[in-house]
């Protein structure tokens, strides 16, 4: 055993080892593993003055255990404990990380235990790994099911209250009043099912007793309607949680001849295990700033808006035809005039065009029938008018040697990654692999746009996010309404998916559609019914992703939109060093709604109020978080008012038009 004391610090975080107990801790969080026969065992997890933890461990407790691996009587032998300081890294912020490397002797298995903090964010990371000190073969591996788990903490789970959130997969096909993104379940008292309850569709589950409350999240691709490769679920026993899903038995698994390499470690899914204090809105504040942590330390410099070839035609060869040197280049003069950041070419600019057949030998270069002179030119008109460019392809059948070479000679800044379907982790893994790869070439530059649309086994809501964004769903103005009328762009419905979004995620690494309103056939959306302005503004919460070719917009239209997203420019880091959070009713057509952005730094921040088309009163007043008892500065982002508010817990916020919006910024007295 590593008997040898280590304790390294990060501002206020501190993770220390004393050769029998590993303990981390930070301003609001404490956890400690205790050294025992099988491995660690969580002994103590408090936030503030709450223990959660009510016994010591036994010694034939561990956090993790591996069904027909390690043997129920294996012992654990303790290699080596290592702490170590990771101080601005490229993708995440800086955290303290101490790895706990064990073998088992007696089932031939070696596994290291990651834990991970970081200063500021409450909580803490925890991630095994498991290598084979042998080959494993396919009929070894291990069960996907409750005897397997990668985390097991002694709770008191049946006196607290119990909110299980997952967010749906195949958003793309989701575009129904009846079809929310988000599924949540609230339950209390005794557990429901034989003393136990199974939550093996969600993302996230919060504990809650008074006051006090931790929140875990699967670290995954898991969406409520997708498993995914091995995600696992949630379990909760009378006094236990259990968390499953190691990662390993993908759909197509059988096919492999072994499973668990000698040679290196294989990951398993991480955990996320935050504390909060309050109510909801502490909730999700807590779980957006460890979020942050992981996946967007640095919002501010990733915030632009985009627009995309592909969304104003018909889908299909029609919107690939919008995939032209001349087309891009009328779009770079359009989007330079509205204020848009980048324009997106998407599918259609490959060479050969037969689509994606895999018959097809593609080498992934610009069709010269549509791009006469390859990159060149739009890459000299778009650095001419301060304009990115980004380049969509599918991520599973483009080389890194291709990503590279069109990266350099067309300037992209970004990638729109599609047509992924991952049936085991070998595909998960190539793919994310060569965007690490491909993300560091070009020193931690281009930015990944993740498509998540469809209905395949994609990358979920809480995994690879510290690449970029998510391209959740494309909504069209054009469309066989026999066929796919599921893409209409419905505005009530693309503010609701933000409004669900916005509970326990960062939307500013979701990307919101805007559509030509105009366009839109009156017959299956009343899109033509809101303004201009009025859609673009909702995007501004996000990433705003103007999902059409913005030179096609009539010019009332791009009087509406240059105005937003010029006012936008000068706010969009102070919005996006911010947290996003739901206020107001779910938008359904009738709603006041909207939502609030809070930097918890400064105090300060931002409201976005939505008047729907048919809500009632020019009048409401809308609860506000954080602000209760303060004497706040008001101004009105777009003509400029300015008034003081000396308590300011509830906007009385005024909209007489319908649809309207109130777009407004806060500051401390």
């Amino acid at each position: 055993m590593n008997q040898e004391k280590q304790s390294v610090t990060l501002g206020e975080a501190e993770i220390h080892w004393d050769g029998e107990n590993l303990n981390v801790h930070n301003a609001s969080f404490v956890r400690q593993w205790r050294m025992t026969d099988r491995g660690l065992a969580t002994a103590r997890l408090a936030n503030g003055e709450k223990n959660w933890v009510a016994r010591n461990p036994r010694n034939t407790d561990c956090d993790w255990y591996l069904y027909k691996l390690i043997m129920p009587q294996s012992r654990a032998e303790l290699e080596k404990v290592s702490i170590d300081k990771v101080e601005n890294p490229s993708l995440t912020a800086s955290c303290l990380i101490a790895v706990a490397a064990f073998i088992y002797p007696d089932s031939e298995i070696a596994v290291r235990y990651t834990v991970q903090m970081f200063p500021d964010a409450p909580g803490v990371r925890t991630q095994l790994n498991i290598r084979g000190l042998r080959p494993f073969g396919r009929e070894e591996i291990t069960s996907h099911l409750l005897e397997s788990y990668a985390e097991s903490l002694p709770l008191p789970t049946a006196s607290c209250e119990r909110q299980a959130v997952g967010y749906y997969n195949d958003p793309q096909h989701r575009n129904h009043d009846d079809m929310p993104i988000m599924r949540c379940e609230n339950r209390s008292g005794a557990l429901a099912e034989e003393k136990r309850e199974i939550y093996d569709w969600a993302n996230l589950l919060s504990l809650q007793r008074d006051d006090h409350g931790i929140i875990f999240v699967k670290e995954s691709h898991k969406c409520v309607n997708q498993d995914g490769i091995d995600t696992g679920e949630f379990v909760l026993k009378p006094e236990k949680v259990l968390i499953t899903g190691l990662g390993f038995k993908g759909n197509s698994y059988a096919a492999l001849e072994s499973w668990l390499p000698h040679d290196r470690y294989c990951w398993c899914w991480a955990n996320w295990c935050v504390p909060f204090k309050g109510g909801e809105a502490e909730k999700q504040l807590s779980l957006k700033r460890f979020d942050r942590a992981c996946f967007n330390p640095r919002p501010e410099k990733n915030v632009y808006s985009r627009s995309n070839t592909w969304g104003t035609r018909k889908p299909g060869d029609e919107a690939r035809r919008a995939a032209t040197q001349e087309n891009v280049l009328k779009e770079i003069k359009s989007c330079a005039d509205l204020a848009i950041d980048t324009v997106t070419i998407d599918d259609g600019w490959q060479f050969p065009l037969a689509g994606l057949d895999n018959s097809i030998q593609h080498d992934w270069r610009p069709n010269p029938e549509r791009f006469p002179e390859g990159w060149i030119k739009i890459r000299e008109e778009a650095e001419k008018a301060d304009v990115n460019l980004h380049l969509w392809l599918p991520g599973a059948r483009v080389s890194l040697e291709q990503i590279i070479r069109n990266v350099e000679e067309g300037g992209f800044t970004g990638l729109k990654v599609d047509f992924l379907n991952f049936l085991n982790r070998e595909d998960l893994e190539s793919v994310v692999e060569k965007i690490d790869r491909a993300v560091k070439y070009t020193d931690n530059r281009l930015s990944i746009s993740w498509d998540v649309t469809e209905k395949e086994s994609r990358l979920g809501y809480y995994f690879a996010r510290e690449y970029g964004s998510l391209h959740t769903s494309n909504r069209k103005a054009k469309f066989d309404t026999k066929r796919v009328h599921y893409i209409a762009y419905t505005p009530r419905l693309v503010l609701r998916d933000a409004w669900h979004l916005a509970h326990y995620l960062n939307l500013n690494q979701i990307e919101i559609p805007i559509q030509d309103v105009d366009q839109v056939d009156p017959e299956i959306s009343n899109a033509s019914a809101y303004s201009y302005a009025y859609c673009t503004l909702m995007a501004t919460v996000g990433l705003p992703l103007f999902f059409q070719e913005t030179h096609c917009l009539a010019e009332r239209a791009r009087n509406e939109t240059r105005r937003i997203m010029q006012a936008w420019r000068k706010h969009r880091e102070a919005m996006a060093k911010g947290f996003v959070f739901p206020i107001g009713d779910e938008p359904c057509d009738e709603s006041w709604t909207g939502f609030q952005i809070h930097d918890s730094a400064t105090g300060e921040g931002y409201v976005l109020v939505f008047r729907e088309l048919h809500a009632s009163r020019d009048q409401r007043e809308l609860p506000l978080m954080f602000l209760e008892n303060q004497s706040l500065d008001w101004e009105d982002i777009l003509s400029g008012e300015k008034w003081t508010d000396k308590n300011a817990g509830v906007l009385n916020c005024r909209i007489s038009e319908v649809p309207g919006f109130s777009w407004l910024r806060y500051k401390r007295k």
